[in-house]
């Protein structure tokens, strides 16, 4: 799905994606409060984020953490806007498609992409890996909070265990909402295995280990740290 048809359906829809992080049903609170925790051990900090929106979950992320620098991008001017009102002075941002990423040195030390890679199809999500881990220095480390396919699952049963999951699960939205999302995972979702990530980044990139560090409780979504 083109990055720019992504950004409009968050861009109209981000009142249903509240909702749905403020009742956390993509497990946000249990993966970054793990984030959190492997972060303190991390500062200081050079942070670069992919697909950032509007930043808020970052803020509480790294809220009293040593950052000495943050760049967000994502695709969406007006969501943009929004994480620029409400960040710290010296965090930056820039509107930037995450299949190409732009110039951004390699002087990070942590990366992060929360749910936003699974937009990508699988050849999208290699040369991402590869910019990522150029954009990285030598003992740098990338964190990839997604959702996940299970290991032999394709992706048609994957979307209809989601869908399952959802409809018994999400009751905070109407059924409106809930179709607004399940219409958007069919057209945008193509989520990958674990092995799958594992694979490029050890065969094609210069990351040297793959670490799975969360499963949530919902078993819907993971953490995943890949090192330099």
């Amino acid at each position: 799905m083109p990055e720019e048809a992504i950004g409009q359906f968050f861009t109209r829809a981000w009142a249903v994606y509240e909702k749905v992080v403020a009742a956390d049903y993509l497990s946000h609170r249990q993966l970054y409060a793990g984030l959190r925790t492997y972060l303190e051990n991390q500062a200081p900090m050079r942070f670069l984020e992919l697909g950032c929106g509007d930043a808020r979950a970052s803020v509480e992320l790294l809220r009293g953490l040593e950052v000495e620098a943050y760049l967000g991008i994502d695709s969406s001017l007006g969501v943009l806007d929004l994480a620029r009102k409400r960040v710290q002075p010296g965090w930056a941002f820039e509107v930037g498609d995450v299949r190409e990423l732009p110039a951004v040195g390699n002087h990070w030390t942590v990366a992060l992409a929360s749910f936003c890679l699974h937009h990508l199809s699988s050849s999208e999500k290699r040369r991402t890996l590869s910019q990522v881990s150029t954009a990285l220095g030598t003992e740098g480390i990338f964190l990839l909070v997604d959702i996940f396919r299970e290991e032999g699952e394709s992706r048609h049963q994957y979307l209809e265990r989601r869908r399952a999951w959802m409809r018994a699960e999400w009751t905070a939205l109407s059924s409106e909402e809930l179709d607004l999302v399940m219409e958007h995972e069919q057209a945008a979702d193509f989520p990958e295995t674990v092995s799958d990530y594992t694979r490029w980044a050890l065969g094609e990139t210069s990351f040297r280990s793959v670490e799975e560090n969360l499963i949530a409780s919902d078993g819907m979504h993971r953490w995943l740290t890949f090192r330099c």
